[in-house]
C-alpha cells in the first residue's frame, strides 16, 4: 500500500468513526451482529481454528485465552504467518530498539508479558490505517492537523508510526532511557498531546517547573492502572483531566469521551461481561474484534477486572460505561476466613485503604507472598506511616472477616519505567 492511498483510509475511518453513532443499546447490537456476520462470512473462512465454528452459534465458539491464542496461533492467523519467524523479528526490534522491520508487510509488536507471558500483536497496513483513523477520531482534542504527540512508551511499532507519518507530529520517548534524558527534547517539542503511563506521567509532573515547561492540550494515560492518588497529582499538577486509553495487544478496547468518562469501544469490539460481582459492578471482559482481519481476536478472555459504572453518560453513548479499570485478576489478594474458605479482595480496597491511613504517603506497592504474608514496599519508610498502613489493613481485613496475615514492611525502591506498575499483587 503506498503513502497516499494509506492516507486516504486513514482520513475514511477518522471520519467514519466520527459520524458513527448508535440510538440505543439495541442498535448497538444490532450492528455488532450485522459486523460480525460478515467478519465470519469474509475473514474467519480463512482461519483454520475457526473454520469449524462458522456454523455454529456464537455462544459456542470457543473461549480462549493468551496461552491458548499463542499456542494456536499459526492456525488462527488468516495470512499464513509463523508465530517463530513473526516472535523473533519482533525480540530482535525490542533488542535493537530498531522498530521499523516487517514479517512481508505485516507490523510485528510485543506485548509487555505481564501477566508471566508475551503477546504477539500483527497488523496489516490497511489494519494499521483502520487503528490509525479510529483513535485520532476518538482522542484528538481539536482538528486532525497541526497535532504533536509525545508517547512515551515501552517499544515502538509501526502501528504507532502511522498515526504520526501523515496526518500530525509524533515523537517518540523510549523508556528504556531515564525520564530526566528526554527533558531537553520535550520542552523543544512542546507536545499538544502528551501520552504515557500513568507512573511517566507522575514523575514528568515532578519535573514540571523544575527543569521542564510543558502545556499540552489533553494528556493521556495508557499501558497501566491510574490510581486515584495518581491522577489527582498529577491533575493538580498540570490542571488538565487525565483522560484513558484501555489498550492491549488484543484491541484499543476503552477510551474516555468528551464528558470525561471511559467507554468501552464496542463500535468496535464485541465485549461480553463474565460477572465476578454484579453488585458491585466487577466483570471480566471477553473480546472479539471484528476488524482484526489478519490475527482475528474472538472471544478472548482477559485477565483484567473492570467496573461497570451504574449511570448512564452524558454524552449519550449506548456503550458500556467503566467507573474504573481495577487491575488484573491476580491484583486481587487471596485470602481465607475463619473457616478457611478462599475470599477475594481486590486492590481498589486496598488501595483506598493505604492511602486513606497516612497522608504522608508517597508511593507504595502490596506484594502478596502467601495468604498468611504480604511485603508492603513503602516511601517514606517510618515507623508512623508503617504502623497506619498495617492498622488501616488489619481493619479491611477484618470487615472481611479474613486471617489477619504478617506485614513485612521495606523501604519503595523505583523500578524502571519499562515496568508496567502494579501497585497491589495478589500472590499466583
Amino acid at each position: 500500500m503506498n503513502k497516499y492511498i494509506k492516507k486516504i483510509y486513514i482520513i475514511y475511518y477518522f471520519f467514519r468513526t466520527k459520524v458513527l453513532r448508535f440510538a440505543s443499546r439495541k442498535d448497538l447490537k444490532r450492528w455488532q451482529k450485522k459486523k460480525f456476520l460478515w467478519f465470519k462470512n469474509n475473514i474467519l473462512i480463512n482461519s483454520p481454528y475457526y473454520s469449524e465454528y462458522l456454523n455454529k452459534p456464537f455462544e459456542q465458539w470457543p473461549i480462549i485465552n493468551k496461552k491458548i491464542h499463542m499456542t494456536n496461533f499459526n492456525s488462527i492467523n488468516t495470512q499464513s504467518i509463523d508465530r517463530d519467524k513473526a516472535l523473533s523479528i519482533a525480540i530482535q526490534s525490542e533488542n535493537d530498539r530498531n522498530f521499523i522491520p516487517k514479517y512481508n508487510d505485516f507490523s510485528i509488536g510485543l506485548s509487555s508479558g505481564t501477566s508471566g507471558s508475551r503477546g504477539l500483536f500483527v497488523a496489516s497496513e490497511q489494519e494499521q490505517a483502520e487503528w490509525a483513523g479510529t483513535i485520532l477520531a476518538k482522542m484528538l482534542p481539536g482538528g486532525i492537523y497541526r497535532q504533536r504527540i509525545a508517547f512515551f512508551l515501552r517499544a515502538n511499532n509501526n502501528l504507532y508510526e502511522t498515526v504520526g507519518s501523515y496526518l500530525i507530529k509524533f515523537c517518540f520517548y523510549d523508556l528504556l532511557n531515564p525520564i530526566k534524558n528526554h527533558l531537553i527534547n520535550l520542552q523543544d517539542y512542546q507536545p499538544t498531546i502528551l501520552v504515557a503511563p500513568a507512573q511517566v506521567l507522575k514523575e514528568l509532573a515532578k519535573y514540571q517547573g523544575a527543569g521542564l515547561n510543558i502545556s499540552p492540550k489533553k494528556i493521556i494515560s495508557v499501558a497501566e492502572v491510574l490510581t486515584d492518588e495518581d491522577r489527582e497529582y498529577i491533575e493538580g499538577v498540570f490542571k488538565l483531566h487525565i483522560e484513558q486509553i484501555y489498550q492491549c495487544t488484543e484491541g484499543f478496547l476503552a477510551h474516555t469521551c468528551k464528558h470525561g468518562k471511559l467507554h468501552l469501544n464496542e463500535d468496535i469490539v464485541i465485549i461480553e461481561k463474565e460477572w465476578l460481582d454484579k453488585e458491585s459492578g466487577r466483570f471480566i471482559p471477553i473480546i472479539t474484534d471484528f476488524r482484526r482481519e489478519t490475527q482475528p481476536v474472538i472471544r478472548y478472555r482477559l485477565d483484567d477486572i473492570l467496573i461497570k459504572d451504574k449511570k448512564p453518560c452524558d454524552c449519550g453513548s449506548p456503550c458500556t460505561v467503566l467507573s474504573s479499570i481495577e487491575g488484573r485478576c491476580d491484583d486481587a489478594l487471596k485470602m481465607e476466613d475463619k473457616k478457611n474458605n478462599s475470599v477475594l479482595i481486590y486492590p481498589d480496597f486496598v488501595r483506598n485503604a493505604i492511602i486513606s491511613s497516612c497522608s504522608e504517603i508517597d508511593e507504595y506497592e502490596v506484594k502478596q507472598i502467601s495468604k498468611q504474608m504480604i511485603n508492603i514496599f513503602i516511601s517514606p519508610f517510618n515507623e508512623k506511616v508503617c504502623e497506619n498502613i498495617k492498622n488501616a489493613l488489619n481493619k479491611l481485613f477484618e470487615k472481611f472477616n479474613v486471617k489477619v496475615p504478617l506485614f513485612e514492611f521495606k523501604p519503595y525502591v523505583s523500578t524502571s519505567s519499562l515496568n508496567k506498575k502494579r501497585r497491589v499483587q495478589g500472590v499466583k
